[in-house]
């Protein structure tokens, strides 16, 4: 299979994030300022210079707080999630796909802070995650094959594996 060209993003962003409290008790956290800077501004910078035009956001809590977004990113969308506080970003992950916006797309936790924007390049081969060694973590990891094939997918680990970094592709 070759490269070809990325036009779709889902940016996952309907959770609290409590443990940023109180900064998130009244925003989103994708929407707290990091140097001056929301984080999720960094995400669709990366974007925008990957020229990827189809751009979804998965809001839930404070929803309304990204409109703000609406002047600085006019072609963005937005996937209002009733779920938001139920379940995880498997519901956000779920609404986006009953939407048919998760082919040939990145999925992008919306809490990503994306210090190199190179990192969301304009084509891609394959389905991947973006992830890299750890010898132990508490964060989702994965475990792949000699061929770099996901074998296993966990909450943490106590042995060596690939920590997940909150960007993906499917195809």
């Amino acid at each position: 299979m070759g490269a070809h060209r990325v036009t779709r993003a889902v940016i996952l962003a309907a959770g609290r994030g409590s443990r940023l409290a109180p900064l998130t008790d009244h925003l989103p956290k994708p929407l707290v300022p990091v140097n001056g800077v929301p984080i999720i501004a960094t995400i669709l910078d990366a974007l925008n210079v990957a020229g990827i035009s189809s751009i979804t956001i998965v809001r839930g809590y404070c929803g309304a707080a990204f409109d703000t977004l609406k002047d600085a990113y006019p072609h963005i969308a937005f996937l209002d999630n009733p779920d938001w506080n139920a379940a995880n970003n498997i519901s956000s992950i779920a609404l986006a796909g009953r939407a048919g916006l998760l082919e040939d797309s990145y999925v992008i936790e919306g809490d990503l802070y994306l210090a190199h924007p190179a990192i969301i390049t304009p084509t891609q081969e394959r389905t991947n995650y973006i992830a890299f060694p750890v010898t132990a973590t508490d964060d989702w990891c994965f475990d792949v094959d000699a061929d770099g094939r996901i074998t296993h997918i966990d909450t943490e680990s106590s042995h060596p594996c690939h920590q997940m970094l909150g960007l993906s592709y499917w195809t």
